[in-house]
């Protein structure tokens, strides 16, 4: 009985504790779906903002097309070895090779390039855009508009490029400065993957690690402890960085012969400066001065007029707000000496419209690091004080209406942006490969024309006119002025219109001018021949006859030492495209061109339906 008993006090007691364990099981999951559903209330906006982000970024990408600068890094990423992506294409591509690595792993896996393109480019922007929403020390709303501004949203999400690993680094460098004492090597890291972006990437980290170095050794100096700095985390952290940083730079160091180097320019030092240090702060966050190409080949982007004068107006607010910001949080070091040498650097060295957008990554990384890393006491500004007693919050109030106007103008690109791209020929590239394969025009001998530049006096431009009579049926006239090879300084390995061997099903390259002919190298490799290998080169193809079609400009028949006089050309097929840049759709057209003979072989030429 007393068995019995025991046995019946134990099932009753294991009960008692198995019923206790379901209580606690229950009010445990409560407590964690309570947490959850605290959770999606407490940031509802920022989950739907990010949400919002990653589908818009998907449905952009649906309708974007790859235009030149995305295709050509895909198809250099294709077709170049590994060894050339690592020790020669740097050289002459102006940027570390890991963009084209990371390409590599799709691009040689056979994804096809609208996937492979963009799956980097969505990760990198997507940790940006989430760290911003949900880390940022702004209002919220700010934190969840600034990833859809223009520069951040199309030109560096949905057009696939490197600056999406820029992107990613600034916003990481601002996330981790505040404890960069504390824990140097993420600090660090963030600076050798900003390294690792571009060559404007290598000149920030430099910048920030010597502002960093300079700090460390006035905190040693006040604590009168110089023997420490061997025995200091942050020394070897920033020496790993140098020997790095030291071998990036070895590494995309300019080729003599690189494109980029050799290109003649045409706008003054002077002009070029006013532009960096004077107009650019503004053209990247409030204004638009069509700067459509390279900086140093556009001599009108700095005129006497009321537009140029309104941006360097907007420019010195806000160079004046940054310098008062930088001031009061004590940040003027890492302001000053990064922006300097930015724009020292793209005034005098090589800088493109889609660069732009680096300022706004910088602006970015600035007032984060200054309301995220306050100092103990705050830089006072006597004149605000002043203001301060007449107008009490006028400092606040004054950011915060700056800060909205400089979101609010770059919202309203993307949203023209992306209307553009979603209505307009965003490029020609696909369309091109179409018409090439409905025509089954891949037997036919295919020449493009070059970018080049006019060195003999007096060399005039081809006339290309198409006219409509009366009944509205077309004319075409084509005349092409003769040109000479000895008037030609010539980079004929920057062939135009090569991004549409991207999209042919067999991978070849089917452009005879383009590569020597070499059908498994379809990218450029910005390689430029000296003057006589250009003219000997010129003069080969040149033997080889008429080509049945040329894509570009009729005038490449003068430069191969062909008679213009002897054979015409007609238009077939017009390669109209718009290019994006923020509010305006610019338009382009060129035309395919058929020998005559071709041309009077058939008559449903899409040139007639266009």
């Amino acid at each position: 009985m007393e068995n019995e008993k025991t046995v019946n006090n134990e099932e009753v007691l294991s009960e008692e504790i198995k019923e206790d364990k379901d209580l606690k099981d229950v009010s445990k999951s409560s407590e964690e779906d309570d947490d959850e559903n605290d959770f999606l209330v407490k940031y509802l906006p920022e989950l739907i903002a990010i949400v919002a982000f990653i589908g818009l970024g998907i449905i952009m990408f649906i309708y974007h097309e790859p235009w030149y600068d995305e295709i050509q890094s895909w198809m250099l990423a294709k077709d170049a070895s590994i060894k050339e992506l690592l020790f020669n294409a740097p050289h002459y591509e102006g940027h570390p090779a890991l963009w084209s690595l990371l390409l590599a792993v799709f691009a040689k896996t056979g994804v096809n390039m609208d996937y492979g393109l963009r799956i980097w480019n969505m990760l990198f922007t997507t940790i940006a855009a989430g760290l911003i929403i949900f880390k940022a020390p702004f209002k919220r709303i700010f934190r969840c508009l600034i990833p859809f501004t223009y520069f951040l949203f199309y030109q560096y999400t949905v057009i696939c490029r490197p600056y999406s690993i820029m992107f990613l680094a600034f916003v990481l460098l601002a996330f981790f400065y505040k404890s960069r004492n504390e824990h140097p090597v993420r600090y660090v890291a963030s600076l050798l993957l900003l390294c690792l972006s571009s060559a404007y990437g290598m000149l920030f980290a430099c910048m920030f690690s010597v502002v960093w170095t300079v700090e460390i050794l006035v905190e040693l100096k006040n604590k009168k402890a110089f023997n420490t700095v061997f025995k200091d985390s942050r020394f070897y952290s920033l020496l790993c960085l140098l020997v790095l940083a030291v071998a990036e730079l070895v590494s995309i160091f300019p080729a003599s012969n690189a494109f980029a180097q050799i290109r003649e320019t045409n706008t003054s030092a002077i002009k070029c400066l006013i532009y960096t240090f004077f107009v650019l702060p503004a053209d990247a966050l409030l204004s638009d001065v069509s700067l459509l190409g390279r900086l140093q080949q556009t001599p009108d982007v700095i005129k006497a007029d009321y537009a140029t004068g309104l941006c360097i107006f907007m420019s010195v607010i806000i160079i004046a707000s940054a310098v008062m910001i930088a001031h009061v949080f004590k940040k003027k070091a890492i302001l000053i000496l990064p922006y300097t040498a930015f724009a020292l650097y793209a005034a005098l060295g090589y800088f493109y419209n889609h660069h732009i957008g680096i300022v706004s990554l910088f602006a970015l990384f600035f007032i984060w690091i200054c309301l995220d890393d306050k100092p103990e006491t705050l830089g006072k500004i006597k004149l605000l004080e002043k203001i301060e007693e007449q107008m009490p919050g006028f400092g606040k109030k004054y950011m915060y209406f700056l800060g909205g106007i400089m979101v609010i103008v770059p919202l309203f690109w993307t949203v023209m942006a992306c209307y553009n791209d979603y209505n307009s020929d965003s490029w020609y590239a696909k369309r091109l490969a179409l018409f090439i394969d409905t025509y089954d025009l891949y037997d036919y001998s295919i020449a493009s024309s070059w970018t080049y530049e006019y060195t003999g006096a007096g060399v005039e431009e081809r006339l290309n006119d198409i006219q409509y009579n009366d009944d509205g049926t077309m004319e075409v006239s084509t005349e092409i002025r003769q040109l000479y090879k000895e008037d030609y300084h010539n980079y004929v390995n920057m062939v135009n219109f090569v991004d549409v061997l991207a999209y042919d099903p067999m991978g070849r390259n089917y452009i005879y001018n383009f590569n020597n002919g070499d059908p498994h190298k379809r990218y450029v490799d910005h390689n430029t021949p000296s003057e006589e290998e250009a003219n000997a080169y010129l003069h080969e193809l040149g033997e080889k006859g008429y080509p049945d079609f040329i894509m570009g400009s009729p005038e490449i028949l003068g430069l191969m030492d062909l008679d213009v006089s002897n054979v015409s050309y007609i238009p077939v097929y017009s390669m109209r495209c718009y290019r994006i840049n923020k509010y305006n759709a610019i338009y382009a057209n060129e035309y395919v061109y058929a020998r005559s003979d071709i041309f009077a072989s058939r008559t449903d030429w899409p040139i007639f339906q266009q």
